[in-house]
């Protein structure tokens, strides 16, 4: 029960017009029947969102309790191209398939090496494939997201995700307080 209540509690944030959830999709542009992973899905909001425009949506996350949870609703909602896959925290552990999209929304601040996650992640992706990363920007030292250490620092994202072989897309700032970068597989 505790775990729906957070559940219900992210997906009232991520439904919110603070987090813009439509200028989010519309900006990811994604075509029908692309293949779409949706890495840290929380509540699922996201996860279902994105299935209305793509061919298969795969909701991938290490908690075993979230991904039966979103297992359970899906089902029960009644989405055929919802797939939801316990994993690892690398991507060596992802089903073994091909994304045109990977979509992180306040994920990437967890990630403890993301120079050997994103090297791995290029294998998951289809030539030309593209990794979205909306995370917080880091703010004021006693928020919470500064005392926890829930941010991500933009140009160190860049230029990690350069390193690994990527090419910067495009950034936007239409998210108070986040920044929202977009990347290609080279």
């Amino acid at each position: 029960m505790k775990i729906m209540r957070r559940a219900e509690m992210l997906n009232r944030r991520a439904a919110s017009r603070k987090s813009k959830p439509d200028e989010i999709i519309e900006t990811l542009n994604i075509e029908s029947g692309s293949i779409v992973a949706d890495i840290g899905p929380g509540g699922g909001y996201f996860t279902r969102r994105l299935a209305f425009k793509a061919g298969a949506v795969h909701a991938l996350d290490i908690n075993p309790e979230w991904i039966e949870m979103l297992r359970d609703q899906t089902e029960s909602e009644g989405w055929d191209n919802i797939f939801c896959h316990k994993v690892g925290e690398f991507p060596e552990t992802y089903p073994n398939r091909k994304f045109d999209l990977v979509f992180m929304r306040n994920v990437c601040h967890h990630i403890g090496d993301k120079k050997k996650f994103f090297s791995e992640l290029k294998d998951r992706l289809f030539e030309g494939g593209r990794v979205a990363v909306i995370d917080y920007k880091p703010g004021r030292p006693w928020s919470f997201t500064g005392l926890m250490g829930h941010f991500i620092d933009q140009d160190e994202l860049i230029e990690t995700m350069m390193d690994n072989g990527y090419i910067f897309e495009e950034s936007h700032g239409f998210l108070p307080g986040q920044s929202f970068n977009i990347f290609r597989c080279a």
